[in-house]
């Protein structure tokens, strides 16, 4: 589909896009983003996660099917991956569409789910829900789950829209709690 008679809504070719939006009175305003590995609609095609390095990207991907941790039935997702090495801990953090306010102040928010599983695309194992809406954008997973060491974990996002998204996604990991990356 489309956001307007001549851009496309989804961006599933690599790069970097900018988006300028024109209200009826010819205020404009951009927002860019990137898209880093495009078509990431299932496991197997994945885009890697790097500690502490913040990725933006776009959802694109229209599910709709029940998700495994809550009663989402339809939304734009996204598979991410990242291998545990040695660390005990795993912070995950997460930002999805966007918004401006009177005031000019602008971010991200959006209901969304994030499924955390263990293991190879062929044999998924979910070790972890999270719900943006009930507990907020970031956590530690070691809250939640004993991470395990030089484990692949991938991590599918669901947010309950039925256009792109945009959205943040960040990690980091270490050997100690490591405090709040929101906020």
């Amino acid at each position: 589909s489309m956001i307007s008679p001549t851009t496309f809504n989804c961006f599933d070719i690599p790069g970097t896009y900018v988006l300028t939006a024109v209200d009826a009175n010819g205020c404009s305003g951009d927002f860019s983003f990137s898209v880093i590995g495009g078509g990431n609609g299932d496991c197997a095609l994945a885009v890697p996660l790097a500690n502490g390095v913040t990725l933006s990207d776009t959802l694109c991907a229209l599910n709709m099917d029940t998700s495994n941790c809550a009663n989402f039935t339809y939304g734009q997702e996204g598979w991410y991956s990242f291998n545990s090495a040695d660390y005990t801990h795993v912070n995950i953090g997460a930002f999805i569409g966007y918004y401006q306010n009177a005031a000019g102040t602008s971010g991200y928010q959006q209901p969304f789910l994030l499924e955390i599983y263990s293991g190879d695309c062929g044999a998924l194992q979910l070790v972890h829900c999270h719900n943006s809406t009930v507990d907020g954008g970031c956590f530690d997973l070691a809250n939640d789950i004993s991470i395990s060491p030089n484990t692949n974990y991938y991590i599918r996002v669901l947010a309950q829209w039925t256009s792109w998204v945009p959205m943040q996604i960040l990690l980091e990991m270490g050997n100690e709690a490591i405090p709040s990356i929101c906020g």
